[in-house]
């Protein structure tokens, strides 16, 4: 597909064009038809997944010392945008901005190296399960708890809107401790649980949107958490949580620009291809305009991600 947005504009380092470049030809080589294919199997863009694993493309904000690439956030947003905009727009890489900041900025040694290399690669999934029936990034409304239980916790509640954990390893959970404030308010925690671990039972959530991740209702029934799954300091996780959602609401960006990005170029092409009485559609005010409109808006947004 050619590109009618180019890159001068909006990216902030002298490698983002190449690294457009990179993604897009990567990506381009699977292509929409692929991306649709998977859906309609209700299967996982795994092909795909792996190959940009291998292409490093999936650790780029992680550092170098735990497999990644070490460039950061601005370097992320390119991939997530480039792989939307050819067609491929992947929740599981929106979802990859959230736990490994958190982890790295915020975890053990030994969470760090448990995690980071296979998040880097793509060959370890995690699932961010924040949201309840009740709350979602306002988190003073959560109700999900994680009681004292010897040297460890029970886990109870539920979890709403959780996407990928048919794929994932293992969940990192926003919940209540049994820690206050001076107000009296329950402080939060963050845990990473193993995905299959005894009391965690899913149910998938219909939607009329098809994509491949599938997001599900999580329910918490005394699943028993060890020392070892606490991330950072207990009571702190209100503090934690931000390292992840910050960078996952700028990708949430990206991806959409991407998106976007694809139907313009879409439209922009049948406009030039479509002809009525020997004349292209495009060279028709109503149909040029509202594209001309729609491309000012998404380069506007792209300068605001």
């Amino acid at each position: 597909m050619s590109n009618i947005f180019g890159s001068t504009l909006v990216d902030t380092a002298d490698h983002h064009p190449m690294l457009r470049d990179s993604v897009a030809k990567l990506v381009g080589s699977f292509g929409r038809s692929y991306f649709q294919d998977v859906v309609k199997r209700h299967a996982k863009p795994v092909e795909l997944w792996n190959a940009m694993g291998e292409a490093g493309f999936l650790g780029v904000h992680i550092t170098e010392e735990y497999g990644g690439g070490g460039s950061g956030l601005a370097d992320y947003n390119v991939i997530v945008e480039e792989a939307a905009a050819q067609g491929c727009p992947m929740l599981s890489l929106v979802i990859g901005s959230i736990c490994a900041p958190i982890i790295q900025m915020h975890c053990s040694e030994a969470l760090k190296k448990e995690w980071l290399p296979g998040l880097a690669s793509g060959k370890k999934r995690m699932s961010f399960a924040i949201t309840e029936p009740n709350a979602g990034t306002n988190t003073h409304k959560v109700t999900t708890t994680a009681r004292k239980n010897g040297d460890g916790w029970l886990l109870n509640g539920t979890k709403y809107w959780t996407s990928g954990v048919d794929e994932a390893d293992a969940i990192m959970v926003v919940c209540r401790s049994d820690l206050v404030d001076a107000q009296g308010r329950h402080q939060l925690s963050l845990f990473i649980i193993p995905a299959n671990a005894p009391g965690i039972t899913r149910t998938p959530i219909e939607t009329a949107l098809h994509v491949p991740e599938t997001s599900f209702t999580m329910f918490f029934d005394n699943v028993q958490l060890g020392p070892e799954c606490l991330v950072g300091q207990e009571g702190q996780g209100l503090r934690h949580v931000f390292a992840g959602l910050n960078p996952e609401r700028v990708c949430a960006a990206a991806i959409n620009n991407g998106i976007s990005r694809f139907a313009i170029e879409k439209g922009s092409q049948q406009a030039k291809d479509r002809s009525v009485w020997s004349v292209p559609i495009g060279a028709h005010q109503g149909i040029a305009h509202p594209l001309a409109k729609a491309y000012i808006a998404v380069q506007q947004a792209r300068l605001m991600t």
